[in-house]
């Protein structure tokens, strides 16, 4: 193979790429032709086994798109040496082309059939086959060799911000080429967050890690992209498959149509489902009458999910707190819950909430593990173990259908409901951040049916909001009850606990200010009913607030003025 005579174009993006040669020679007559080319080369050292694991160091920490692989790497001589065609499957995602002087069908055969190389090209085809081939491949796998505009152009900023905080060993234009590779055709991708909070009227949801986007590949019709740090995706992809793929009713099941994962970065598209249009169930919640959510609702969990919730995972049933462990991994409370500040009494409510003598949800916890046969017991089914209103996405026929299956697996029969109404009464109510009376006339309200779904709340709700969210949790309680064959409001309530702490172990004290106050606020309730099971509710030093609309929930039996306070 001999360098051009001519100077050839530069490509308008350099892509990197890996070259592992065995020959001293070669590797350098890679590196000129692909400087030539307009290539960024990164030449892979050593001998023997040390060159191998050189180059997978290599591709990593340059972010290689490409690598130029020989077929011998051990022993030109060895007619059974294969190891670059064993190299391949470590180097990925970097996508490799094999180069080889004793190449034949068979070798060519395996290194793009059996080991996932883009090509084979022999070192006597010369340099112009090989350039022929990089620059197709480069087309495929490098977003900037094949022009692809991303809108808005600082999506990748967004998402290593996002996903990647204080971190500066992720490519800045990896989140780029990871739409690229999701995209292969598209010349044209606009993007737009369905999780932003600038579009929803509540807070964000306690999402550190991951991105949800509308994305519109050219002319054609939108999907739904999630993007996640690579390890995550790869995990939910395993989940998915087992758990989720063609296991759900009719024709509200995602169907995965496409996924990729890079060094960091990892993403899945998820096509519509039967709608030309689609929005969060945290924007629709908002917008639609509670007739209309438990519509939705209804169709969901009786129809989509019943079947696996129905489907009991074996005789076993392990206490409540272990259980969740089993699905959040002991993580969230060992690590990152203990050592969450548990802001006690919210700011700006010091003088109402001391008034009600609630214990610190983590220090009554904590009492209570130390007695794990006191715990109630709880069944495991088939769960989609992370069920809030960003997940869920609904579409222009009130249609409900989920995304985000990371968590999905067996866990405690109950969590979807718990999940989904703990994240109706801590981010969706649209309450004004100081009527601390109605977000504690919530708290109380739910905090006081011993039996689940047998209780109405009262009519008597003037309050549009506190009425809106009594009807919708009454539905979302009655499903429970029907889906899962579980009465009893204890174990209900318990798992609503533990959500609530799980919630606070991800919630940011200052910039999620509001959700994190209501968290540790309703959870604190939570744990004084739970203490008192069984006993008059609510306390008798505690008012009965009043139902009408307005922001002191004072009672004029007990007298109470001081539930008129801030909750921040």
């Amino acid at each position: 193979m001999e360098t051009p005579a001519q100077p050839r174009l530069g490509l308008p993006y350099s892509a990197r790429v890996l070259v592992v040669d065995n020959e001293e020679e070669y590797r350098q007559l890679y590196r000129i032709l692909l400087e030539h080319w307009g290539y960024k080369p990164f030449v892979a050292t050593g001998e023997g086994q040390a060159l191998l694991e050189n180059a997978v160091h290599t591709a990593q920490a340059n972010r290689c798109q490409l690598a130029l692989v020989d077929m011998r790497l051990l022993d030109n001589n060895d007619s059974d040496d294969l190891s670059g065609l064993e190299l391949i499957p470590r180097l990925k995602p970097t996508q490799s082309i094999v180069v080889s002087a004793f190449g034949n069908h068979r070798s060519a055969t395996i290194s793009i059939k059996q080991k996932g190389a883009v090509s084979f090209v022999g070192k006597e085809e010369g340099a112009d086959r090989l350039q022929e081939e990089l620059t197709q491949a480069a087309a495929r796998y490098c977003v900037g060799c094949r022009q692809l505009d991303i809108l808005p152009a600082d999506l990748g900023q967004q998402v290593n911000q996002r996903l990647f905080p204080g971190r500066d060993d992720v490519a800045e234009d990896e989140p780029a080429e990871l739409l690229g590779r999701l995209f292969p055709e598209a010349r044209r991708l606009s993007l737009e967050r369905l999780d932003d909070p600038e579009r929803q009227p509540s807070s964000r949801v306690p999402r550190p890690r991951s991105m949800v986007l509308l994305a519109r590949p050219d002319d054609f019709q939108p999907v739904v992209v999630k993007l996640a740090r690579a390890h995550k995706v790869k995990k939910e992809i395993d989940r998915y498959r087992e758990y989720i793929e063609n296991r759900l009713y009719g024709n509200f099941s995602p169907p995965l149509k496409n996924w990729d994962m890079l060094w960091a970065v990892g993403g899945m598209v998820y096509p519509f489902i039967g709608a030309t249009s689609v929005e969060t169930f945290t924007r629709y919640y908002a917008a639609a009458s509670p007739s209309a959510i438990e519509r939705g609702l209804e169709k969901f969990f009786k129809r989509t999910w019943s079947s696996l919730y129905a489907a009991p995972r074996g005789e076993r049933r392990p206490n409540i707190f272990e259980a969740y462990c089993a699905v959040w991994d002991r993580d969230w409370f060992d690590q990152r819950l203990t050592k969450c500040p548990f802001i006690l009494p919210p700011q700006g409510t010091s003088a109402q909430w001391q008034h009600l003598q609630v214990p610190n949800p983590l220090a009554w916890l904590s009492e209570r593990l130390r007695y794990p046969a006191d715990l109630p017991q709880t069944a495991l089914a088939i769960t989609h173990g992370d069920l809030h209103g960003d997940n869920m996405l609904v579409d222009d026929n009130g249609n409900i259908w989920v995304i985000d299956f990371e968590r999905s697996g067996p866990g405690p029969v109950l969590q979807d409901f718990v999940e989904l109404e703990t994240d109706i009464i801590t981010r969706l109510v649209n309450l004004p951040e100081e009527d601390f009376g109605s977000f504690y006339t919530l708290c109380w309200l739910v905090s006081q049916p011993t039996r689940l779904g047998e209780h109405d709340f009262p009519a008597s709700i003037r309050h549009p909001q506190l009425s809106k969210a009594a009807q919708v949790i009454a539905a979302l309680r009655r499903l429970a009850r029907e889906c899962t064959g579980e009465f009893d409001s204890y174990p209900y309530l318990w798992s609503m606990l533990l959500n609530v702490l799980f919630r606070i172990s991800l919630l940011d004290a200052e910039a999620q200010q509001r959700s994190y106050q209501r968290a540790v606020m309703f959870g604190s309730i939570l744990c004084h009913r739970l203490e008192h099971w069984g006993e008059t509710w609510p306390p008798a030093e505690w008012p009965i607030p009043s139902l009408e609309r307005q922001s002191s929930c004072s009672n004029t039996a007990h007298n109470t003025p001081y539930l008129t306070g801030k909750m921040s």
